[in-house]
């Protein structure tokens, strides 16, 4: 009778542990959620100005790249029967005199179909300032988001969330692992 009854209780005291871990796995999960929730809200927030302006300078940039490889390869090609630009002769670029004559470049690196990337690589600062301003000026105040948190600020603290979440992802395996060692264990 004894030994039925320390069973018993030592079957009590597992299944109650058991529902601690189980409770404890929940309130995980649920931490999980909460940490993943958080992340997304700031994820979904809208941008300030001065935010946009920083995607829109990096914009600029990505259009400036583009246009150097069509600009360079143009000026390594035929064009109109001369020879590429790396082919000709000194006397081509400085006459006799010390005088240089206009360095004709291939026109279609100049066709409307690259103004843009030909203006966001020559004049990245001039086209980011003057848009810029141009904003602030007229719809700046219409704008808003000044109150939401940072694009910088947003990355820190999702940084911070996902290392909070890691941390607790490793938790619920280890839960997860004693919960099965436990149920396994009661189940032979």
């Amino acid at each position: 009778m004894e030994v039925t009854k320390t069973l018993k209780s030592a079957l009590s005291t597992i299944t109650g542990q058991l529902s601690k871990l189980k409770e404890e796995l929940a309130d995980i999960n649920h931490q999980i959620n909460v940490t993943g929730s958080l992340i997304q809200e700031l994820r979904s927030m809208p941008l300030s100005l001065e935010d946009w302006g920083s995607y829109f300078k990096a914009g600029i940039q990505k259009r400036a790249e583009s246009y150097f490889p069509g600009l360079a390869a143009g000026l390594l090609r035929h064009y109109r029967g001369d020879d590429p630009h790396n082919q000709r002769p000194w006397s081509t670029f400085e006459r006799d005199d010390g005088s240089t004559p206009p360095i004709y470049l291939p026109d279609d690196i100049f066709s409307p179909m690259h103004y843009g990337e030909a203006m966001c690589f020559f004049f990245p600062e001039v086209i980011y300032e003057r848009l810029m301003a141009r904003l602030k000026e007229s719809v700046g105040h219409r704008w808003g988001n000044e109150d939401l948190p940072t694009v910088e600020e947003r990355r820190k603290t999702i940084a911070e969330l996902e290392a909070q979440r890691a941390a607790l992802l490793e938790k619920h395996r280890a839960l997860e692992g004693e919960i099965e060692e436990i149920s396994t264990a009661l189940r032979s």
